[in-house]
């Protein structure tokens, strides 16, 4: 009844005083669920590394791209240097093609590990399944056990295979970008890095 529920007296003891029925809820930590997700990666570790120097190395050689097109502007073609011109333009060809090998082992190798670790969380929970009792079959309703090995493991599939291996990649990029662009011209850099709040303020708007 809502008008009792108004006319309620408030529970006069501090909170420290009350029992669990009646303080209320608090935010949880689970910092053990992180451990155990991080641990699923373990085995894997040595790969991940690898996957780790391949995203360094690929955003390190794709950096190096702007400075070759700067020589060709401001030296090879203002001074008609045609030899020096073909060994620049040569040079983001080769860079282009060991950007592209990079992120193609990359992704093979992000995607192996992902895979095998999806693998792994399906094989853990098929062995729990076998060892629960029969009684928790009896309670729970066979939609939702299935529901926790196909849509729930199956939602992790892309976080583990590509999200990841993105968000690193991403984040290389950026810094090796920002320290090139402070290596070409540190006053440009300033000035796109003074317009970036208003242009992320502008998509957070667009996007929403």
């Amino acid at each position: 009844m809502p008008a009792a529920d108004s006319l309620r007296t408030p529970d006069p003891r501090p909170p420290a005083a009350r029992t669990p029925e009646t303080a209320p809820p608090g935010p949880t930590k689970r910092p053990h669920e992180l451990r155990r997700v991080l641990g699923l990666f373990r085995p894997y570790r040595g790969r991940i590394a690898l996957v780790g120097l391949l995203v360094g190395a690929s955003s390190l050689v794709a950096v190096a791209s702007p400075f070759l097109l700067r020589e060709i502007l401001d030296t090879a073609i203002p001074q008609g240097r045609t030899g020096l011109l073909g060994l620049l333009a040569m040079g983001m060809i080769v860079i282009a093609l060991v950007s592209g090998v990079f992120d193609v082992l990359q992704t093979l190798l992000s995607t192996t590990v992902g895979q095998r670790v999806m693998h792994d969380l399906r094989t853990s929970v098929y062995e729990r399944l076998q060892k629960v009792p029969l009684a928790f079959f009896t309670r729970t309703r066979g939609g939702e056990v299935q529901s926790r090995i196909a849509n729930d493991i199956g939602a992790m599939q892309a976080t583990v295979s590509s999200t990841a291996a993105s968000l690193v990649s991403n984040l290389t990029a950026v810094v090796a970008t920002v320290v090139a662009m402070l290596a070409l011209d540190w006053r440009l850099t300033a000035l796109s890095l003074l317009l970036l709040p208003f242009f992320s303020w502008i998509s957070f708007r667009v996007g929403r």
